[in-house]
């Protein structure tokens, strides 16, 4: 996958990887949506009040609370299991019509990188979300836990910071 201006480049919708959009052959279309994978950046960690249950995999998130590293973190970004949108980004998702996800509250704290460098107090506003594994909605998480969303919520999500995030056809 290509990436240029820090944005993938991704096949156009309905159209296989690595067949030019020019002539597409006519079994060049999917029959459902074009599935994209998301590796958001790791822009800090759970940290300490976040409440989870270990015994299981992935662990079971109740409450989020989130060391952030730095002030310019992306749009998306994650700390295994969890993923965390901007607060403006979680309103338009939620506005969208899109489906398999929903948005929570995280707590967002300052971790120790942020503070180092002297980024300004408070940090950023991020919401928690949740994130199914329904493979037929919007956005789901892979049987080997990546974020995978369907075109519709890429062409969303696109259009946010996401520089840091790796995009791969799924």
């Amino acid at each position: 996958m290509s990436r240029e201006h820090g944005r993938a480049q991704l096949p156009h919708v309905g159209q296989r990887p690595g067949i030019s959009p020019e002539e597409p052959p006519a079994s060049a279309t999917y029959d459902r949506w074009v599935a994209v994978a998301l590796e958001p950046h790791v822009a800090g960690e759970l940290a300490e009040g976040t409440e989870l249950d270990p015994s299981e995999h992935p662990p079971i998130v109740r409450r989020v609370v989130f060391a952030l590293d730095t002030a310019n973190a992306d749009d998306l970004v994650e700390s295994f299991p969890v993923y965390l949108v901007r607060t403006r980004l979680a309103e338009e998702l939620i506005a969208s019509g899109l489906t398999g996800f929903d948005v929570a509250d995280a707590v967002v704290v300052p971790g120790g990188p942020y503070l180092d460098l002297g980024h300004p107090l408070p940090p950023p506003t991020f919401r928690w979300l949740k994130v199914g594994r329904d493979s037929r909605a919007d956005f789901c998480v892979s049987d080997a836990h990546l974020l995978v969303v369907s075109d519709r919520a890429y062409s969303l999500l696109s259009r946010w910071k996401l520089d840091l995030c790796d995009v791969h056809s799924a």
